[in-house]
C-alpha cells in the first residue's frame, strides 16, 4: 500500500505548482487548479509519491481544499491497491 499522502505533502506541491501564489498553509482553505496546474500537481503526485490518478476525476475539476484533496488522492491509492 503506498504511503498516505498529507494536507503539509500537497501544500509542499502546490507551493512548486502554484509559486506565484501566496502559500496554502490551512487545510481548511479552498482553491481551484487549472487544467495545466492540475496536470503539473498529478505528475509530481506520481514522480514524488508514486501516485498516479486520472486528471478526469469530476471532483478535481471542484474547489477543493487540502485535506478534500489528500482524502480523494488516498481513497484512489488504496482503491488502487485493493485486492479484486
Amino acid at each position: 500500500m503506498p504511503p498516505s499522502i498529507t494536507a503539509a505533502d500537497l501544500a509542499e506541491l502546490l507551493a512548486q505548482v502554484i509559486p506565484d501564489s501566496p502559500r496554502i498553509t490551512d487545510p481548511d482553505t479552498p482553491f481551484v487548479l487549472d487544467s495545466l496546474m492540475l496536470t503539473w500537481l498529478l505528475h509530481l503526485l506520481e514522480e514524488r509519491h508514486g501516485v498516479a490518478l486520472a486528471g478526469d476525476e469530476p471532483q478535481l475539476d471542484d474547489e477543493l481544499t487540502l485535506n478534500e484533496l489528500a482524502e480523494l488522492i488516498n481513497g484512489a491509492a488504496r482503491a488502487e491497491t485493493a485486492p479484486s
